[in-house]
């Protein structure tokens, strides 16, 4: 039966008992003894016969749900450059592929409606008067097309001439808005532009109309035409000029 009690008794239990003891002895008993407070004041040995026996353990509690994940690391410091592979066989070659068909060819026949041609032109313009000391002649240019015109372009106004200094001043007629470099002519027309004169002076024009005893038809025929150059100024010593054309068909 003692084996029990001392199985149940613990420090606190002693501490609790001990002061119980004290306070039924009365105020005279307490003057000449101390109080246990602490279990620090019992022997050691006592205290080891008061203890009890452990406990079983309890169960394990759950696991507690996953943190967040942590940044990312920095990255680590790049690696050695590998040896070079050995190289490869070489492939097979390929088949050769079919041959394309034949393609059109560009020649056209005519001119296409609104397509333009250009070229060149020169004349060489001689004094009608004697001792070559006139101030004015007449030659004829002949002009060409490398690409022939469905059908010829009747009639005077058709011809347009475009003197230096129109192309300068951009006062030239409105059916040619190029110049002797970039020679342009609208539907229907052809444009003659002046380019260099030698020597340089005096002014030169165009006639729309051939003199009627060449019998040259007014206009221009479908592979080309004949320019009627009249030239005013000093021809003491002749005069050659030269420039660019343009046609467009209609």
């Amino acid at each position: 039966m003692f084996r029990r009690i001392r199985n149940h008794v613990n420090a606190t239990t002693l501490v609790a008992v001990l002061a119980l003891a004290f306070a039924m002895t009365g105020g005279a008993y307490a003057a000449s003894r101390y109080i246990i407070t602490s279990t620090k004041q019992i022997s050691p040995k006592v205290l080891k016969t008061l203890k009890g026996a452990n406990g079983t353990n309890g169960t394990n509690g759950t696991n507690g749900a996953a943190g967040s994940q942590g940044a990312a690391g920095p990255a680590g410091p790049q690696g050695p450059t590998g040896s070079t592979g050995a190289t490869g066989k070489e492939g097979p070659a390929g088949k050769n592929g079919e041959n394309g068909k034949n393609g059109e060819t560009g020649f056209t026949m005519t001119l296409p409606k609104g397509k333009t041609e250009t070229g060149v032109w020169s004349a060489h313009i001689q004094s009608e008067a004697e001792g070559a000391k006139g101030t004015e002649g007449n030659t004829l240019s002949s002009i060409s097309f490398n690409i022939p015109l469905e059908a010829p372009l009747v009639g005077g106004s058709v011809w347009h001439y475009v003197t230096s200094e129109e192309q300068t001043k951009g006062t030239g007629p409105a059916q040619c808005t190029g110049n002797v470099s970039e020679p342009k002519a609208a539907g229907g027309n052809i444009c003659l532009y002046q380019g260099a004169t030698e020597p340089a002076t005096g002014a030169s024009v165009a006639k729309v109309t051939p003199p009627s005893s060449l019998g040259i038809v007014q206009g221009t025929g479908t592979g080309g035409a004949v320019a009627h150059i009249h030239y005013e100024g000093s021809l003491a010593e002749g005069v050659e000029i030269e420039g660019s054309w343009a046609v467009t068909a209609p």
